[in-house]
C-alpha cells in the first residue's frame, strides 16, 4: 500500500515549503530579535529585584517565623493578615515575632516596629547592592 513511509496522495510543492520555511524562519527571527533586546536593554538582574521589591505593599504584625525547606531554606514570617514576607538574609537578626511590619507602594524602606517601641527602618537599595559597591 505504502512504499518507502511516503504518502502517495501528500506532496507538498516548492512554493508550499517556502511558505511554511519563511513563517517558521520569521518566528525565529523574532524570538531570538526579542531575547536579544531584552538582553541588551532591559533591567538587569539586581534591578528587577529592585523593582519586585518597590512594588510589594504589605503590613502587619508578624505572627510566626519559621524556615521553608522548599526555598532553600529561607526564613519566612507569616503576618496577622496571612499574608507571607520572605525575610532578607540580612535583617534576619533585626525581625522577630510580635513586631510589626510596614511597606509602602514603590518604597525601599521597611519599617519595623519593635514590641519595645523602636522602629527600625530598613532600606533594601542597601541589601541589593552588589558585595564591591558596599
Amino acid at each position: 500500500m505504502f512504499r518507502n513511509n511516503k504518502h502517495p496522495d501528500f506532496v507538498i510543492s516548492g512554493l508550499d515549503k517556502a511558505i511554511v520555511y519563511s513563517i517558521g524562519g520569521c518566528f525565529m527571527l523574532w524570538l531570538l530579535g526579542m531575547s536579544l533586546y531584552g538582553a541588551l536593554f532591559g533591567p538587569t538582574f539586581q534591578e528587577q529585584v529592585r523593582i519586585d521589591f518597590s512594588n510589594e505593599i504589605f503590613e502587619g504584625r508578624v505572627d510566626t517565623i519559621y524556615h521553608e525547606g522548599q526555598n532553600r531554606n529561607a526564613l519566612v514570617a507569616i503576618l496577622s493578615n496571612q499574608q507571607k514576607y520572605y525575610i532578607t538574609p540580612e535583617w534576619e537578626t533585626l525581625i522577630s515575632i510580635d513586631d510589626s511590619l510596614q511597606k509602602k507602594y514603590n518604597s525601599f524602606i521597611l519599617e519595623v516596629y519593635s514590641k519595645d517601641g523602636k522602629v527600625k527602618k530598613l532600606d533594601f537599595r542597601e541589601v541589593s547592592k552588589p558585595e564591591f559597591y558596599r
